[in-house]
């Protein structure tokens, strides 16, 4: 794992899902390259969609850290890279 970072996350369908992500990756210093939002998947649930984040940070300890901020707010995720 380096400065690149692509992460999958399952999120409920409703408002301020994502923010909670994007709050966690912003408190770690991570800059977002791209979202890709999937809601119509056959393999996603109705009531949920599923967000793919290309991240970019400092380095191996930024991401890191990245990731247990994650974990601790209990959000699930798996990295894509």
């Amino acid at each position: 794992m380096g400065r690149l970072l692509k992460i999958f996350i399952l999120l409920p369908d409703k408002p301020g899902a994502l923010k909670e992500v994007v709050d966690e990756i912003t408190a770690a210093n991570a800059n977002i390259v791209e979202v890709v939002h999937d809601r119509l998947s056959l393999d996603i649930n109705a009531g949920s969609a599923g967000v793919t984040l290309s991240l970019e940070t400092e380095g191996e300890k930024s991401a890191q850290e990245l990731i247990q901020r994650l974990k601790d707010k209990q959000i699930q995720f798996k990295l894509m890279t």
